[in-house]
């Protein structure tokens, strides 16, 4: 059974905290026992400093790899380690490029949660000093629709 929940980025933040920090924090409270992938980008740089910093399990890259790895390693992983619970974090791009494989985790029984941080770009690109933001801009992604058509 894959649960889904989807953090909007450009939602209001509570208390100076922004939606993403506070989905990944609420994830990591509400599963203490889980193991977190998280994709490239700003995914990584949330649960690597939320979730790895204290001492959780997590499957990471070094920082430098592809964007939409993080559900099929989710995948791998949870076929290998079935008792485990997953919670996986990726961003909207990432999604748009890896999120094909909602459609192979749909179909086996483990337990796995998906975050989506949606915040309408390239984040990497966005923020580049080189000013790339209306090239890192990128089409709106409805989280629900999308997992629903791969049959979460």
């Amino acid at each position: 059974m894959v649960a889904t929940a989807t953090a909007t980025a450009t939602a209001t933040a509570t208390a100076g905290v922004s939606p993403a920090v506070a989905a990944i924090t609420e994830l990591a409270r509400r599963w203490p026992h889980a193991w977190f992938v998280a994709d490239a980008g700003a995914a990584h740089r949330y649960v690597a400093g939320l979730v790895a910093n204290a001492g959780r399990p997590t499957l990471l890259t070094d920082g430098l790899t592809h964007m939409g790895w993080s559900l099929p390693t989710t995948l791998g992983a949870s076929l290998a380690a079935p008792e485990r619970t997953w919670v996986t974090v990726l961003g909207d791009g990432a999604a748009l490029m890896g999120g094909t494989a909602l459609a192979a985790l749909a179909q086996h029984p483990v337990p796995t949660v998906v975050l989506l941080l949606d915040n309408g770009t390239l984040g990497a690109r966005y923020n580049h000093p080189a000013g790339l933001r209306e090239r890192a801009r990128l089409p709106e992604v409805d989280g629900a629709a999308f997992g629903e058509a791969r049959g979460v």
